[in-house]
């Protein structure tokens, strides 16, 4: 926990910080997801430490079925992702290994909607999650990408053992969640 015990002047904004998580980027594309609510949802803010490595930020609206991108290379593309937010999976693609720092306050309940389909979602939990978290939801698969393994791990809980090499839901992570229909995923922090 960090505290600015500076006296308030109006050069000077005091700002209490709940938690801060240190995310490993590696060169290429990067699984992320923020474990609590940013201290500023701005991509820019969030992304400052390693902008400078940043090509491409991409993650899928579950809801409203679509893509939603920032490229850094100042292209006509138009960028219609411009917010880093809490519960939501991102997929970032840096050209050097980097470390993202980023604050923010610890959230005790969490609920992320779910669409029938594949739903990019984020691992709401400063400590990881099991399995048993998507036990409340009816749900066929969940994977994610590891780098620098360049590998998927996946679980499927109707799949065989052996063919399943995901065994938690890692802090600081975004996986692809299939579930039969919509739904909500809630999600109790505070135990």
């Amino acid at each position: 926990m960090i505290i600015c015990d500076e006296p308030i002047t109006p050069d000077v904004i005091a700002i209490k910080i709940e938690e801060e998580q240190t995310i490993l980027l590696y060169e290429g594309w990067n699984f992320v997801s923020l474990p609590f609510d940013p201290v500023n949802t701005n991509l820019n803010y969030v992304l400052g430490p390693v902008l400078q490595d940043c090509i491409s930020v991409w993650t899928y609206d579950n809801e409203g079925r679509k893509w939603l991108k920032h490229i850094f290379d100042g292209s006509s593309f138009p960028n219609d992702l411009t917010t880093i937010e809490f519960g939501k999976g991102y997929m970032i693609n840096v050209s050097d290994d980097a470390t993202l720092t980023v604050a923010g306050k610890v959230i005790e309940q969490s609920s992320i909607i779910l669409k029938s389909g594949w739903n990019l979602v984020g691992c709401n939990s400063m400590a990881g999650l099991p399995l048993d978290a998507l036990n409340l939801i009816q749900y066929e698969s969940v994977c994610t990408y590891e780098n620098p393994d360049n590998r998927w791990l996946k679980y499927a809980p109707a799949g065989l053992p052996f063919m399943s090499d995901l065994s938690y839901l890692e802090t600081g992570k975004a996986y692809w969640l299939y579930v039969d229909e919509d739904c909500t995923w809630y999600i109790d922090l505070a135990m």
